[in-house]
């Protein structure tokens, strides 16, 4: 016979269903958000978008921090490049280094999108919630967070 799972087992699992859910809608409704007012580009592409937006990083710098694979991010990145938003560049002190950049283009076109506003599903959502609750749910994930990955700071990155 099998024991019952413990309430935190149970807690554990609607979480894992919750943020399952939680990333898909969000995600949907930012990619549509997208498609309307950036054409073409998708929400990886977005992503590194925004991350050379603050500077050049080579590609798996930028994998880390999206933490995802090199490999994943390679047909992202040479799209970019193809669409003339992103360049390789060179690294004076290492010719293996290939740091990215934004174009001209590219920065104008991270330019014409924010990436959450007032009608941003997860932002309405809060405001329906309250400040105070949404709040208590942003200290609360920080600290699953933490306790996740008690090692790297993911916290501070955001």
């Amino acid at each position: 016979m099998t024991n019952p799972p413990s309430t935190i087992s149970q807690l554990a699992r609607q979480i894992h269903i919750f943020n399952s859910l939680v990333t898909k809608l969000a995600g949907r409704a930012h990619e549509e958000r997208l498609s309307l007012q950036l054409p073409g580009v998708s929400g990886l592409q977005f992503g590194v978008m925004q991350i050379l937006g603050k500077g050049s990083f080579t590609l798996s710098e930028i994998a880390n921090k999206m933490m995802l694979t090199a490999a994943t991010l390679v047909p992202v990145v040479d799209r970019l490049e193809k669409s003339k938003l992103v360049v390789r560049g060179a690294d004076a002190n290492d010719r293996r280094r290939r740091p990215l950049h934004l174009t001209a283009l590219g920065q104008e076109m991270l330019g014409c999108i924010s990436p959450f506003d007032e009608e941003e599903l997860i932002t309405r959502s809060l405001n329906e919630m309250g400040e105070e609750k949404a709040q208590q749910l942003n200290g609360l994930l920080q600290e699953l967070l933490h306790h996740l990955s008690p090692d790297a700071d993911y916290v501070a990155q955001v």
